[in-house]
């Protein structure tokens, strides 16, 4: 397993593997133990029975508190109000907006700084949770139009509206999933 940070996890044990598995799908949010054990346990019940999962359980433990003591696996006793997963409507914390507006780095849900990007700067300010996926691609489409958001392709702007149409598809839904992962969008 590689850390975002880049560090390296291995381990034979397969309800550890699981474990990590479920952890590394969840990011950046985080789980209580109970649903980790559930989720983990999911994925070797063919293998193994509950008795023994059981039996197992306090060996992921220690290893998950090896995996903190490295830096690479994080402990928390309270989770921020934040997903990492796309809905119909995204929508940011009003801090985030605030900071967005005023440059292109904001506080994500977890304290840590983001660098927007020129799409994603685009449409923080209006990731307000009552916009669907047709009107946030209107309001790049209206960007690139105002010349406010430039896309370019090999260095050069695009010209080409069917050409421009078609990437800012791709990088609404880069940004929307970037966001996510990042802590930036709220439930």
């Amino acid at each position: 397993f590689n850390a975002p940070d880049g560090q390296r996890v291995d381990t034979d044990f397969p309800l550890t593997r699981s474990a990590l598995c479920v952890l590394g799908e969840q990011w950046p949010l985080a789980l209580d133990e109970s649903v980790l054990l559930d989720q983990a346990s999911e994925r070797v019940v063919p293998h193994f029975g509950d008795a023994e999962i059981q039996r197992q359980w306090p060996v992921v433990l220690r290893d998950l508190l090896h995996c903190y003591s490295t830096g690479t696996v994080e402990l928390r006793t309270w989770q921020a109000p934040f997903t990492n997963r796309v809905g119909s409507r995204p929508r940011v914390s009003a801090l985030v907006a605030l900071q967005a507006s005023q440059g292109s780095v904001v506080t994500n849900q977890r304290h840590g700084p983001v660098s927007l990007d020129a799409v994603t700067a685009c449409l923080v300010p209006v990731l307000d949770g009552k916009r669907d996926r047709p009107a946030l691609l209107s309001h790049l489409r209206h960007a690139v139009e105002r010349g406010d958001l430039i896309l370019r392709e090999d260095g050069r702007p695009l010209t080409d509206g069917a050409q421009a149409s078609e990437i800012l598809e791709s990088a609404l839904d880069q940004a929307l999933e970037s966001l996510a992962r990042c802590a930036i969008l709220v439930e």
